[in-house]
């Protein structure tokens, strides 16, 4: 079974990678780790099917030997007359009938050890720790300002990768974190969201609340979160936009493409909205992917907004336009950017070296 979930993996990684290994000319590399871990799993299928031809042999002889000598046995006592043919029979019959029964017992094993695999895989599902929702907290209609205070967070078994932080994210100023790859930007806008729990420090929400004792839910409804790598689902764009929920009309989506300017990206699309963007935005490049994650987070009115790398794939004119929303849109909410660009830094009114 392990060997199975590795090749099925590896077949999937391989597919879904073909442009890279295409492009690297990687072909025959593939190839051959493919037919090696393919390789592996039927090593594995053939030694399964080898212990059990094995046990099953085993068990028969064994079966066959023990009925010899109980034969042999119950005859010898038969001909002394410590028997009588008829018990002989009868012990011959019962033994004869629970024989078989522990045959089938023995080679029940190779059965039990594929159901303890299935059990250890459910297990790691079944008893994951649920995030800790509260019931009731304060619910935000506005956010104003949130404070990061003394942030510090390690993953289990590394090393520390922020070492207190203190950030302050209010409305009426674009704030920007500026630095590295691997520093740990993206981590600190998901302990906002509170994805991880910190290790130590505290995040207040308008200058009292801290985030712990906010509902994890309604938290996450009102913070709108632009990641770095943009989820894009199969369907159409307006789909994209509105999340695929049912009570939201097409005019609607409309408007708010409008409102905010991003109308004249979007009609450059086949067939406006209306455009089938594919599984996972196969039909969108790198900029208009993250094009349509900033539309999908605005539509939903957050009252703040994080942005990870917003800008990374995009072009001077989509970029600059998207910074000219957001210094429009900071006397309404608080902002995050975080980013390892410069152009977006330059468009701030406070930034914070990482």
């Amino acid at each position: 079974m392990k060997a199975f979930a590795m090749t099925e993996s590896n077949y999937i990684d391989t597919i879904q990678g073909i442009s890279s290994i295409k492009n690297f000319g990687k072909e025959k590399n593939v190839t051959a780790l493919n037919s090696d871990i393919y390789l592996n799993y039927q090593n594995q299928v053939y030694s399964l099917g080898i212990l059990g031809a094995g046990m099953g042999l085993s068990s028969n002889f064994l079966g066959v030997l023990y009925m010899s000598i109980l034969l042999s046995v119950a005859s010898l006592m038969v001909l002394s007359e410590a028997l009588m043919l008829g018990e002989m029979v009868a012990l011959i019959a019962f033994f004869g009938m629970i024989i078989p029964s522990v045959n089938k017992l023995a080679m029940s094993n190779v059965q039990i050890q594929e159901a303890k695999i299935a059990f250890e895989r459910m297990f790691e599902f079944g008893f994951a720790e649920n995030e800790k929702i509260k019931i009731q907290s304060e619910k935000f209609d506005v956010i104003e300002c949130l404070h990061l205070i003394d942030i510090n967070f390690r993953f289990t078994g590394r090393k520390s990768l922020l070492n207190n932080i203190n950030l302050e994210i209010e409305k009426g100023r674009l704030t920007c974190v500026l630095g590295e790859s691997g520093g740990g930007k993206s981590t600190m806008l998901q302990l906002i969201l509170r994805f991880y729990d910190l290790e130590s420090g505290k995040i207040i929400i308008n200058g009292k609340t801290d985030i712990k004792n906010v509902n994890l839910i309604s938290w996450r409804s009102c913070v709108g979160y632009v990641e770095q790598e943009t989820k894009i689902f199969n369907g159409s764009l307006l789909q994209n936009i509105c999340f695929f929920d049912p009570k939201v009309n097409a005019e609607s989506v409309v408007n708010f493409c409008n409102e905010y300017g991003l109308m004249k990206f979007f009609n450059r699309l086949p067939a406006g909205l209306e455009t089938i963007i594919g599984e996972e935005g196969i039909n969108l490049s790198g900029g208009q992917k993250q094009l349509v994650s900033f539309a999908r987070t605005l539509f939903h009115n957050p009252k703040c907004l994080l942005l990870d790398e917003f800008t990374g794939a995009m072009d001077k004119e989509t970029e600059g336009f998207m910074l000219q929303v957001l210094d429009d849109l900071k006397y309404k909410i608080p902002i995050l950017i975080v980013t390892h660009k410069i152009s977006p830094a330059l468009r701030s009114d406070y930034i914070y070296i990482h």
